[in-house]
């Protein structure tokens, strides 16, 4: 489903608590992926997806899926879409073949 273990985006700008929209992916083989979205504190704004833990957020949803569709689904009307989306867009991009 996810070529990398983690994927990680937040909002360019923080909100105006100075808190980030953000959306973690977590790879989980077999089982699917598990999402981390909500409000991520101003300190782990510059934390790779590696780095980011569930205690990086002031305000947190955790959610599994098995697949992308039921995972945009669930998020469409939320404000987190719009990065849930580029990740997707992004993983699916690293999964094509390279083109030689």
């Amino acid at each position: 489903m996810m070529s990398v273990d983690t994927a990680h985006a937040r909002s360019e700008q923080p909100l105006p608590d100075g808190h980030y929209l953000a959306v973690t992916l977590l790879n989980r083989g077999p089982y699917g992926i598990m999402v981390w979205s909500g409000r991520l504190h101003p300190l782990a704004a510059d934390s790779t997806a590696d780095e980011i833990s569930p205690g990086d957020y002031v305000q947190r949803e955790s959610v599994s899926f098995m697949s992308w569709h039921d995972a945009i689904d669930y998020f469409r009307d939320r404000d987190v879409a719009p990065l849930l989306a580029d990740l997707v867009g992004r993983s699916r991009r690293n999964e094509l073949p390279s083109q030689a």
